[in-house]
């Protein structure tokens, strides 16, 4: 067998922009606003049940844990969104953040340098592919 075809890891990496900063911005003041939203209804469903309560029924009571837990996980969310969003102004522009992972797939043959093969990174910059780094170093790189 002279080789096969495998999938890789892609690490997607922004070049911090004004643009971006901006974009990023709006999107984790949307998601907080919608947790504040969920958090809301979730007290008000609490205080419904809490005057249900006096039935003494054990469903209400399971009903209130599962939406206390509910609860204290939209806590928990909005408050890492919040330090997401104090940690944005701290980015500089050109300064570049991972953004996420994807797959590719790539032929591989016997003496390839599996390291080269498998480090590859795409930069964007204002939502363009700017840049495609394989084995961690820049096109033309030493």
């Amino acid at each position: 067998m002279k080789g096969i075809t495998i999938t890789r890891p892609v690490i997607i990496k922004v070049r911090v922009t004004g643009g971006y900063k901006n974009s990023l911005a709006a999107e984790l003041r949307e998601a907080v606003a919608r947790l504040d939203v969920q958090i809301r209804q979730l007290d008000l469903q609490h205080r419904r049940l809490m005057e249900m309560e006096n039935k003494n029924s054990p469903d209400i009571a399971g009903g209130l844990q599962r939406i206390d837990v509910e609860r204290q996980k939209n806590l928990e969310s909005k408050r890492r969104l919040s330090d997401r969003l104090r940690e944005l102004g701290s980015l500089t522009d050109g300064q570049e953040v991972v953004h996420g992972r994807v797959e590719s797939l790539v032929d591989i043959a016997v003496g390839d340098d599996w390291g080269r093969l498998m480090s590859v990174e795409v930069v964007l910059e204002d939502g363009k592919v700017v840049e495609i780094r394989q084995g961690g170093m820049p096109p033309g790189g030493i």
